[in-house]
């Protein structure tokens, strides 16, 4: 389970509510919490150890939770605010904003951050 507070703070529990890694302070608000589907080699295909969420409606922030890496990716001002993502194929993201624009973005690590 992936919780997010008003403090900034994103902490990984187990299913009975343990803490099961050090929460993560990060720079805005977050929202959308969700595990991350990023492209992987074969053998770490079934891991789940990578984390996503919205920073203040302004960019996706994605968290390697065993190494504490992170990445941002941020859109164009005019595109409004990230109302929503969602994860899918072999790590790619939809995103929608309020000026209704829908944007595609990859996760593979040579392309990560570029509209597809």
């Amino acid at each position: 389970m992936i919780t997010g507070a008003e403090d900034k703070i994103l902490t990984v529990s187990n299913a009975t509510g343990d803490t099961v890694l050090d929460s993560f302070i990060v720079k805005g608000k977050p929202n959308g919490l969700k595990w991350a589907k990023t492209q992987k080699p074969k053998e770490e295909e079934k891991k789940e150890k990578e984390i996503s969420a919205v920073m203040d409606s302004k960019f996706i922030i994605i968290i390697d939770i065993e190494t504490t890496q992170n990445v941002e990716i941020s859109f164009a001002s005019g595109y409004g605010k990230l109302v929503d993502y969602e994860w899918f194929g072999d790590g790619y993201i939809a995103t929608t904003f309020t000026n209704g624009i829908v944007s595609i973005i990859s996760t593979h690590k040579e392309e990560i951050g570029r509209e597809v």
